[in-house]
Order: structure tokens, then sequence, then C-alpha cells
């Protein structure tokens, strides 16, 4: 489980830039219910001021999207330019520590040009990273590698759905052509995971995107948007089609896509048996390269920094494991047609999970309550921009 934003489009002018800048910002901060652990985006910038090259901007940070919407670099970044692409990601991760940032998303391509984002999980991963060269752990990377393999990017994603024929996905994908100047904007998912639509062309000259539509309207409220904007409709991406929008006129062209015949999705609780999500019990206590940074947390003995954790903490985060495994496998019985488990249908046993490992994760980490009082500052990666 994870979440996912984004957005694509030029603004009308200063007061609909700020308009998007407070509802970008505000879906980023409720997607957090979706994930924690990490969070990053990825934008393009119009040229700076007497430069004629788009810039690319990426920024991840080892923490919930509560923290990284407060960061100077997110609360300063319109003044350098107004984003008119921007992927974002909210991760709850499964395979690969977040706090190797290799692991989180965006995932990019060596020039940098190539950016995707995914909510759900690649069953049959470890097979797929020995055909295609990933880089790190996790295993949305893959699906990047894949598109990679084509030359035109629609290519790529019609090639995951015949590669990936057994798991979850919802994703995003960005594009920059430098030589020609024109990026692209794509979003496609399968059957198993949600991923919803506004379309403010006339009020804000944008899409966006969103993974729930409750989170969709509580950042739409939130963000203080003006009521035309909070009454435009919040609708479905559908299954098996690519939608491509082309940033400066925002045009779209759907692609329908065939769905895979096999969707088989191997061993699931239910069952008697569980998957090994590879998460790491040692989330807190990083210290040393400045590739990495500190999450704060309070346990009554530590602050975050090494040898902090305590039993409880562990048992804690042990807990939160077997919650994620337990997630990750009602998302693959979804995909088998199976509705009902234990008398309870699998979409509120789901979400009766999803609120308990957030308890958990509060418990762990009180800043996500805004409520931490260790006097820890969480550390940032350094952004990085490329002309």
């Amino acid at each position: 489980m994870c979440g996912i934003m984004g957005f694509v489009g030029n603004p009308k002018d200063s007061k609909t830039a700020n308009l998007s800048y407070q509802l970008a910002t505000k879906l980023l901060d409720e997607t957090v219910t979706r994930g924690s652990h990490a969070t990053g985006v990825y934008l393009l910038l119009p040229p700076k001021e007497g430069g004629t090259k788009e810039r690319v901007f990426i920024y991840k940070l080892d923490a919930p999207s509560t923290q990284f919407v407060k960061t100077q670099t997110w609360r300063g970044l319109y003044k350098s330019g107004v984003p008119f692409l921007c992927l974002g990601h909210c991760r709850f991760y499964t395979h690969g520590s977040p706090q190797d940032h290799i692991n989180n998303h965006p995932h990019f391509s060596d020039d940098k040009k190539l950016s995707l984002i995914h909510n759900g999980v690649i069953s049959g991963y470890e097979g797929l990273k020995k055909t295609y060269q990933v880089k790190g752990e996790c295993d949305s990377e893959v699906l990047l590698r894949v598109i990679e393999t084509e030359k035109d990017v629609v290519d790529g994603i019609k090639k995951v759905f015949r590669v990936v024929t057994s798991g979850s996905m919802a994703c995003m994908v960005a594009q920059y052509d430098s030589n020609n100047q024109v990026a692209h904007f794509y979003a496609f998912r399968n059957d198993s995971n949600p991923l919803v639509f506004m379309d403010l062309r006339e009020e804000l000259g944008q899409f966006f995107f969103a993974s729930t539509k409750d989170i969709a309207e509580k950042a739409m409220k939130n963000s203080g948007m003006p009521k035309e904007i909070r009454k435009v409709d919040i609708t479905e991406v559908p299954a098996y089609q690519i939608w491509k929008i082309n940033a400066k006129t925002l045009e779209i062209e759907k692609i329908e896509v065939e769905k895979p015949a096999s969707t088989s999705y191997g061993t699931s609780y239910y069952q008697g048996t569980g998957t090994t999500c590879g998460r790491s019990r040692a989330v807190t206590g990083v210290t040393g390269d400045d590739d990495e940074v500190r999450v704060p947390f309070q346990n009554g003995t530590g602050t975050g920094t090494t040898g902090g954790t305590t039993d409880k903490t562990k048992k804690i985060r042990a807990l939160i494991d077997t919650i994620v495994e337990s997630c990750t496998e009602i998302d693959e019985a979804v995909g088998e047609g199976i509705t009902e488990v234990f008398g309870q249908t699998l979409e509120a046993l789901e979400t009766d999970l999803k609120d308990v490992a957030w308890s958990l994760e509060q418990v762990v980490n009180p800043a996500l309550t805004g409520k931490d009082t260790t006097g820890t500052t969480t550390a940032v990666t350094t952004p990085e921009e490329y002309d």
C-alpha cells in the first residue's frame, strides 16, 4: 500500500499558481494515510530567468509527507518557478529499506528525463529483476526498467501490462523530451488499485490526480479551495487504459490495453500461507552518510538516534510488518476475485488493518501526530535539479 498524487499543466496566473500549490500540498499531506515511511516528488519546472531549458527537480525524504510539506525546500519551491508537472509519492514500503533513497519513489532514468511512481505490489518481482536491470530493492522500479526497454513510452507501458500479469498497480509516469521541449504525463492502472482524476483546466489550468476519492475530497476541503473548485467531479481512471497527456496543450489520448489472460496471484494469507515483504526492523537510528536521514520517534528512552530502539518499539515494528504482509496479500486476493474471508469483506478487512497500522506508526513516530517532543530535526536529502 502506497499513495500517489500528481498534476500536469501550467497555472493561468499567480493566483491560480498559489491555489495549485495549496492543493498539491494538501494532497501530499492527506496521502500520508496510505504510506508514511518516505515521501518523494519529481517536478518539471520552467527555465530559470534568462534560461532556455526546462528543469528537472527531484526531492526525496525518509519521513512522512506531513513533515515533507513543512520543509523549507517544499515551502520555497514555487519561488524558483511554478511546476507544470508533478509526480508525488507517499511510501508504505514492502521491498527495500526507505533509509536508502534508491528504493524510494519516484524512480527515474539515468538522464532524469523519465520518472515513475507506483502504488501496489508486483508479484513475481524476484524473477523479473533478473531480466530487467533494477538498481535497488524496491519492486516498483522494475516497471520503469520495463518501460525503458522500448523507445516509445506508450509501447513501454503496454509491455508492462504484458510482462506484469499478476500483482497490483496504479502508476503515473513523466517523460520530458528535451530535444523537442515537450513533456508528457501518463496515468494507468490495473483493476486491483484505485486512481482518481480531477479536471481543473477551467479553474486552475491543470489536471490533478490522487489515489482515492476520499483523499481528493479532503485535500480540496482542507486546502481552502473556492466552492466552484470543490464542486468539480472526481472520477476514476479506467483500468487497462493508458492516459497520455501533453503538458502544454493538456490534450488527452486514451489508449486501451488488453487485460492479461493470466491473473494468478499466488498464495494468499487466507490459505494459511504468507509472503515475506523484506521489511527491515531497523527503521530508526540512521547515522552517517548525507544520503540517509533520521526519522524522529519517541519511545520513552530514545530520540531516534543509534541504539535508541526498545523491545516495545521492535514489537510494534513486527506487528506493522505483519499488517503490511496481510494488506499485500489482500490486494492479491482481490485480483483473484475473492471478496470475503472470515465473514468479512476484504475491503473492510484491509481498511481495518490500515487503520491499525497507521495508529501503530504514530506510536513509533509521534511526529506524525504533530506531538513530537524529542526536539529532533529530521534531516533531508539535498534536492537535485537538472537542466
